[in-house]
C-alpha cells in the first residue's frame, strides 16, 4: 500500500520508487491510494462531507472534497493545489469539515483502500 499523492513531484516519485522496488523484491502486489483519502475517517465512525488538506508550502495546500458514508468514500471534487486562504471558502461552499494537519498512517491507507473498493492494481501518481 502506498500513498500516491497529491504531493511534490520528488517526494511522491521517491516514495513510489522505493515501494515498487520492495514489492518486486518480495513479489508482492502494490496498491495505490490517494493520500488525501487516507486522511478521512473511513472506520465507519463519522459520516459526512470532508475537506482533507495537506501543506503544499508557500501558503498553499493540496485539498479535495469527499463524502464518507458508512465507511465508503466518494470523491466530490478532484484533488487540487490552492491557496491556503481559499480553504475556508471551499469548505463553506461544500458544507465540509476541514481535516488539516492530520498525518496518514499505514492503517489509514489500508482503510482508504477498502473504502474505495480496492484492490486497484494500477499505480497512478498525482503531482500537483
Amino acid at each position: 500500500m502506498i500513498g500516491t499523492g497529491p504531493g511534490s513531484y520528488t517526494g511522491v516519485r521517491v516514495g513510489a520508487s522505493y515501494a515498487l522496488a520492495l514489492a518486486r523484491v518480495w513479489q508482492a502486489e502494490l496498491l495505490g491510494v490517494s493520500t488525501l483519502t487516507a486522511l478521512l475517517p473511513t472506520d465507519g465512525s463519522a459520516d459526512g462531507t470532508y475537506l482533507p488538506a495537506l501543506d503544499a508550502r508557500r501558503d498553499h495546500v493540496y485539498a479535495g472534497v469527499y463524502q464518507v458514508t458508512k465507511g465508503n468514500v466518494e470523491e466530490l471534487t478532484a484533488p487540487t493545489k490552492l491557496p491556503a486562504a481559499d480553504l475556508d471558502a471551499l469548505a463553506t461552499e461544500h458544507q465540509a469539515s476541514i481535516r488539516q494537519d492530520v498525518q496518514p498512517s499505514g492503517l489509514s491507507l489500508i482503510r482508504a483502500a477498502q473504502s474505495l473498493g480496492q484492490p486497484q492494481p494500477e499505480l497512478a501518481l498525482s503531482y500537483l
